[in-house]
């Protein structure tokens, strides 16, 4: 009976006690009767195991099962059927999507974990980043002016907006012509200037009261004796002090002629003679080497006609002039004309002695100019001379 089901048992003893009603006496039917019930009990006590033995064969893990593959679920997306048409056919718009605030994404650095110590380990150096040359900074002003200002808060005014026009002023609020108003002095020059753009005034007052040397500005050039417009002792400039510098608030043109004037370079001068002068020390050069000797420097440049101009420049270590040296000088000619000595009486054209010259060519008649400097040993002595800082400019005055 053990190898026979539990449900086959219950059958067969069934069967059994309707054939005992039929042919058995009493004590028979009882004793069948509870023999049959004996095995029913114990088929009932069969049903557990039998049902235990059954589960153990049922699959409950669904990576276990088989036909994983197939593509049992119609509400999925095969690979090959989620293409962009039909992605783009859904309509979906991540704009409009909500949950955009959460923190879903956390492939993506957020300011928690956008941190100064994780920034770091990336060890990114902006100096070797590409497109640094990028307008990506909308925020700020371009170089070339493209964009404009546009901020008129605290920081930035407009020059007619500011909130002060006192000179002490908070930086922001203060007006730049209001400052350089209040600022600007009077002064006076003290020194005619030379091949600078440094000059040494007076202030408040002409020859007398506190001196300081001032800055001047020169369009073109370097130089204020080159510069108009062309400042001489007593002439009044305005200058203001700008965190303790001084600076001329007049603007100067450069209209220097002559390159090379303060002979920084062996350039720009065309040299001549028996004995040749040279440029070096940032100075024009002459030696003798004896008596007959002569030597020339020269160079062309451009005038404008019927104008007025002025040639100026500097005579330092000279012999000439000295006792035994009455018969050596030397001469400096403009288009072939010699200029004549600043001062000498009877006029003279041979020059000798150290010093700054001045001198005006009026109503120039030609466009192209030669200016020389030739030097003559007549004596014998080897006399020296050195020239520095030529200026051909225009004049102050002009018609």
């Amino acid at each position: 009976m053990a190898g026979i089901a539990p449900k086959r048992i219950l059958t067969l003893r069934t069967e059994k006690i309707r054939q005992a009603k039929k042919n058995k006496s009493l004590q028979e039917k009882v004793d069948f009767l509870l023999d049959g019930m004996e095995q029913i009990v114990q088929a009932l006590m069969h049903l557990p195991q039998h049902t235990r033995s059954v589960a153990s064969s049922i699959v409950t893990d669904h990576g276990s099962l088989t036909g994983l593959t197939d593509d049992d679920h119609e509400q999925y997306l095969l690979d090959a059927e989620h293409t962009k048409a039909a992605h783009d056919a859904l309509g979906i718009d991540h704009g409009s999507t909500s949950g955009k605030a959460d923190d879903d994404h956390t492939q993506y650095y957020n300011a928690a974990r956008h941190t100064k110590v994780v920034h770091d380990a990336l060890g990114i150096d902006h100096g070797s980043t590409s497109g640094k040359a990028d307008d990506d900074h909308a925020q700020y002003i371009l170089t070339n002016g493209e964009r404009a200002y546009t901020g008129t808060g605290v920081g930035f005014k407009d020059e007619d907006d500011m909130a002060s026009d006192l000179a002490d002023a908070t930086a922001s609020q203060q007006s730049i012509v209001a400052f350089v108003t209040a600022k600007r002095r009077l002064a006076y020059v003290k020194t005619t200037p030379g091949l600078t753009n440094i000059v040494a005034v007076y202030l408040d007052t002409d020859g007398a009261g506190e001196e300081v040397n001032v800055i001047c500005n020169i369009i073109g050039g370097s130089y204020l004796n080159a510069a108009q417009p062309m400042l001489q002792d007593g002439d009044p400039i305005i200058v203001v002090n700008i965190a303790g510098t001084w600076y001329c608030t007049n603007l100067f043109l450069d209209t220097d002629l002559i390159e090379n004037g303060g002979f920084d370079s062996d350039t720009e001068w065309t040299k001549a003679g028996t004995c040749q002068p040279t440029i070096s020390g940032g100075k024009l050069n002459w030696t003798s080497t004896g008596i007959g000797a002569y030597g020339t420097a020269y160079q062309t440049f451009n005038l404008i006609k019927n104008k007025n101009y002025v040639v100026r420049f500097t005579v330092s270590d000279s012999t000439f002039g000295m006792e035994g040296f009455e018969n050596s000088y030397f001469e400096v000619a403009i288009g072939g004309e010699k200029l004549i000595v600043p001062g000498s009486s009877p006029s003279s054209t041979y020059f000798q002695d150290d010093g700054v010259y001045e001198i005006e060519i009026a109503d120039a008649t030609y466009t192209s100019y030669t200016i020389a400097f030739t030097f003559y040993d007549n004596d014998g002595l080897a006399p020296t001379c050195k020239i520095d800082d030529v200026v051909v400019a225009e004049a102050r005055s002009q018609k």
